[in-house]
């Protein structure tokens, strides 16, 4: 009997899991297939553990794992280690998946075209502000700009793999994504994965909606993204990359007196009140970049060079 494991983290999103139960429980498991769902609670403080433990699907085994750690890389890693799956399906707490999620998924697995895939994720059209493109929609997690030919990484909450990937690469790295530094856990995983050897297919007729809260959309927030994905890169840069920048300091305060400059000629132009310009959010990582990697270079690193499991592990 082939099997699967659906792996869940959440924290304290206690306002969107009934919509992303409901989905869950309208999703077909093939015949000639099992499946569960690992619901990961990662230190809820609202009403999440009680949804968690109320929750039944009728086609598939439920369970609930407790990861008090901050940290999606965290829970992500519990899970994987408690499932019984030969397949692990990855995806979020605010994902609507489609019926046909699990098959269309695992087939290319169980067929062995690949040892990973990322499926397409888009936004639904109450998210789409007038002002965006397709650089902010891929911070919000869109794939719309994904290559079916060359995966860069995949999204968390549209990815699968083969149990034995994690043979070499044991799992996520526990300082990067969500409740870490914030971003990039999947782009460092997909890399490993690759040096490693494993094919990683995108499957763009595999759709899910990613419905996040709209306070994600505010000008404070999109650049706070912006700031955790460039801590995230000067970590990588850092501890896996083993990258050598010659003249840090300096090329962190020129990034940071080049966005005062642009600000400066923009100050008082007439722009949307939650609009991000492009040119500002890719400075600000800039700077954050620099700043990570400041703030990393004089500790031990994580990693061999491109390596595929943390050396502290």
């Amino acid at each position: 009997m082939k099997t699967v494991s659906i792996l869940l983290p959440t924290r304290n999103r206690a306002d969107c899991l009934p919509q992303t139960f409901q989905c869950l429980a309208s999703a077909v498991v093939p015949r000639g297939m099992e499946a569960e769902l690992l619901l990961v609670d990662n230190g809820s403080t609202d009403a999440t553990p009680a949804l968690l433990a109320a929750c039944r699907l009728p086609q598939m085994d439920v369970r609930v794992l407790h990861e008090p750690l901050p940290g999606r890389a965290r829970a992500c890693n519990a899970a994987i280690a408690a499932a019984r799956g030969d397949i692990l399906l990855f995806t979020d707490d605010d994902v609507h998946i489609s019926c046909d999620w699990i098959g269309k998924m695992s087939a290319p697995l169980f067929r062995h075209e690949a040892d990973a895939v990322s499926g397409a994720v888009r936004l639904p059209p109450h998210l789409l502000l007038p002002w965006m493109d397709e650089y902010h929609r891929g911070w919000l997690g869109s794939s719309e700009g994904f290559s079916e030919t060359k995966v860069d990484h995949m999204l968390g909450g549209n990815m699968a793999c083969v149990r034995r990937v994690f043979e070499k690469v044991p799992g996520f790295d526990t300082d990067l994504g969500a409740g870490m530094l914030g971003y990039h856990e999947e782009s460092l995983f997909t890399w490993q994965l690759q040096r490693a050897g494993f094919v990683i297919r995108y499957l763009p007729g595999v759709v899910v909606e990613h419905h996040f809260p709209l306070s994600r959309l505010t000008r404070k927030a999109m650049l706070e993204t912006a700031i955790r994905a460039g801590r995230s890169s000067g970590y990588i840069a850092h501890h896996w990359a083993h990258r050598r920048i010659r003249n840090p300091h300096y090329r962190w305060a020129r990034a940071r007196a080049r966005l005062a400059y642009w600000r400066l000629r923009r100050f008082g132009l007439r722009t949307p009140p939650d609009h991000c310009p492009r040119w500002e959010m890719e400075m600000l990582t800039d700077i954050a970049y620099f700043e990570q990697f400041l703030r990393e270079r004089g500790r031990p690193r994580h990693y061999e060079r491109f390596g595929l499991r943390r050396l502290d592990s």
